[in-house]
């Protein structure tokens, strides 16, 4: 299911993103959040975007890139929780992730975060919603439903 999810996203993100010339969709990178050396630094969105102005900027050391990405999309596996992951959506926020998209299979929804809200998602979206690029990525939307759809 993880894998069917992750290519939904692929697909339906990534011709968005090639139609309107806003860069591309990153697979599962490592990102170093800050230079320090603890764990929680060092996170693995199964997909993520990086704003094409800001590629420029975007260092790599070794197999990580330094610094976060704009949308950083987590597919929960069914041993992760809601305590570990909001811990997780948090640490992208403190470290400028300026979307998340937390996606539960289990249950079909998607919890949006972002940095206005630091402290809770910004919206659940059910299957019947509509997942909104906002201003990362301006006039994407996607029925919350073609993501689930033969996951």
């Amino acid at each position: 299911m993880h894998a069917d999810l992750s290519a939904n996203f692929y697909d339906t993100l990534h011709a968005y993103l090639k139609a309107q010339k806003f860069g591309k969709l990153k697979g599962a990178s490592c990102y170093l959040l800050s230079p320090s050396t603890r764990d929680e630094s060092l996170l693995r969105p199964t997909l993520s975007y990086i704003l094409p102005e800001r590629l420029p900027l975007i260092v790599e050391h070794g197999s990580y890139i330094v610094g976060p990405p704009d949308l950083a999309i987590e597919i929960t596996s069914p041993n992760d929780y809601r305590p570990q992951m909001d811990k997780k959506a948090k640490i992208y926020l403190q470290a400028g992730v300026r979307l998340i998209w937390v996606v539960w299979p289990n249950r079909q929804i998607i919890d949006v975060w972002q940095q206005n809200s630091p402290d809770a998602p910004t919206a659940v979206l059910q299957v019947a919603d509509t997942l909104d690029g906002l201003d990362v990525i301006p006039g994407f939307t996607c029925p919350v439903s073609a993501i689930f759809a033969e996951a």
